[in-house]
């Protein structure tokens, strides 16, 4: 099964009897397990990808890119998609060293680089990426992550 953590202490052949599946099928997986009363978790490393853009738009003008991306393009139905998220920075580390822009990150997850890349051929990835760049947008980052561990 690779390797597996389980803090509580059960031993691979107990995880095995009791383990549950959460998210994606096939060779990576998070699970967690009750077991005799106890909950515990075990994170084996995954092969699942997920692409993220870092987009930063002039401070205020943001509205029209959470309206566009709140609008389906149909990536919910290619296989392989887990899921999409749109987050907005609301607090950073060294907060005043941007105070002209907001920024955000779209957030894709897939069960493995080669479902995403098939995406980027689809229909639905045509249809996300036909529209003009919005005026708000000072710059956007694509870059894509192979997902090691993962808790929930």
């Amino acid at each position: 099964m690779g390797r597996i953590r389980s803090p509580n202490g059960l031993r691979s052949h107990e995880f095995e009897k009791y383990m549950v599946r959460w998210g994606v099928a096939g060779e990576g997986f998070l699970c967690g397990i009750h077991a005799e009363g106890r909950s515990v978790y075990a994170v084996r490393n995954t092969k699942m990808f997920t692409a993220i853009n870092r987009i930063r738009v002039r401070k205020g003008e943001g509205a029209e890119l959470e309206a566009r991306f709140g609008e389906s393009s149909g990536i919910e139905s290619e296989p392989g998609f887990i899921r999409f998220r749109l987050l907005k920075q609301t607090w950073a580390m060294k907060p005043g060293e941007d105070e002209d822009v907001d920024e955000y990150v779209s957030m894709t997850d897939w069960e493995s680089f080669d479902h995403f890349t098939a995406w980027t051929k689809s229909e639905s990835f045509r249809k996300a990426h036909s529209r003009p760049r919005l005026d708000g947008i000072v710059s956007s980052i694509p870059a894509g992550y192979e997902v090691i561990n993962e808790r929930q």
